[in-house]
């Protein structure tokens, strides 16, 4: 009987806990065109088109559609906002899908379509095309195309710096007119300075080349692989 009694105890705390717990909302879709607005709406998936010029859309927490946003394209919180302690205060888009388009600022949680922005886009999970100043995402999958720098944890395409293009890991094409570099790389790397902290499996092309563990073929004036038969080399290494 006392067995029993030990069983049932909790069983019916767990029944009461779920009876007074709070229904999960639906998301509701709006459609149409939006302005100005800074209202957060959550659980609101809007689709259509943005037009708010100073804002971005940045009211609902999905958006599907076009964006255009003088300054601010998506919504106005970025990496460095969380650090400030004024994460409450950002309005946000947390899923986002067709064009955005920024004079200054492009950043969500997820985007997956096309982004234009000449000055900072950031970025979470990233998948499409992206043209624009200086780029920073957490996980990339596409193009990305950026007249100073482009950053990442992981990229899966090919990306392009003006300055710098890097990431922690790297699978496919990273090209810049300076540096290009990674801590793991598997693809074609293409700068006047090439800098991989661990291994690369593929080619370095650049004026510099450098990699501590190499698989494949160095090509530039000067190449050092740690682990090659010959760790310095000029004009070309080999290593598989």
């Amino acid at each position: 009987m006392k067995n029993k009694i030990f069983y049932l105890i909790p069983y019916l705390f767990l029944v009461n806990f779920n009876l007074f717990a709070q229904p999960q909302v639906p998301i509701s879709n709006h459609y149409g065109v939006k302005f100005l607005s800074f209202k957060y709406q959550p659980r609101v998936h809007f689709v259509g088109l943005s037009l708010p010029l100073i804002s971005g859309n940045a009211v609902s927490e999905k958006f599907s559609g076009i964006d255009f946003g003088l300054f601010l394209s998506g919504c106005s919180k970025f990496k460095f906002y969380q650090r400030a302690h004024l994460d409450k205060y950002s309005i946000r888009v947390y899923n986002f899908k067709g064009i955005a388009i920024s004079g200054a600022l492009t950043s969500t949680h997820y985007f997956h379509g096309l982004s234009v922005n000449a000055g900072l886009t950031s970025i979470e999970y990233f998948s499409g095309f992206s043209i624009g100043g200086i780029s920073s995402f957490n996980e990339f999958n596409g193009v990305s195309l950026n007249w100073l720098g482009v950053m990442s944890s992981k990229s899966y395409g090919f990306t392009f710096g003006g300055v710098i293009s890097g990431s922690i890991k790297f699978e496919g094409v990273s090209a810049s007119f300076i540096l290009s570099g990674a801590k793991h790389f598997k693809g074609l790397s293409i700068g006047t300075i090439n800098l991989v902290d661990e291994e690369i499996f593929g080619v370095q092309i650049g004026i510099i080349n450098y990699c501590k563990e190499l698989y494949g073929i160095q090509i530039g004036l000067l190449n050092i692989a740690k682990n090659a038969i010959i760790p310095y080399t000029l004009g070309i290494n080999l290593n598989f």
